[in-house]
């Protein structure tokens, strides 16, 4: 829908915001918000996510006009907080000290 909303042919939005539900609940009860088995639950959601990213990004010639295009959308990736770069205990906690954005 995000892409849609971006690539629509005479009324295109200039931003859209999607959040990713993941595709199994993880142990925080919801896609990412995990805190035992952090890296298995949610490499699980985002491997599935970025498989669906690109394949909604135009490859270099294809020039759909229903994906998007690298040269004019941007795309950001990031999270609500971080989560500590160590574990505690069994897992990982909330950590507000950074966390990762991908542009």
């Amino acid at each position: 829908m995000a892409v849609k909303m971006l690539t629509h042919p005479t009324e295109p939005l200039a931003y859209v915001n999607c959040i990713d539900g993941g595709l199994l609940p993880a142990t925080g009860g919801a896609a990412y918000d995990t805190h035992l088995r952090h890296v298995s639950q949610c490499g699980r959601n985002l491997s599935h996510t970025m498989k669906a990213l690109v394949a909604r990004i135009n490859e270099p010639g294809e020039n759909d006009p229903g994906k998007l295009d690298l040269d004019r959308h941007t795309v950001l990736l990031t999270t609500e907080f971080g989560r500590t770069p160590y574990a505690i205990g069994d897992g990982l906690n909330h950590w507000a000290e950074g966390y990762i954005v991908v542009a």
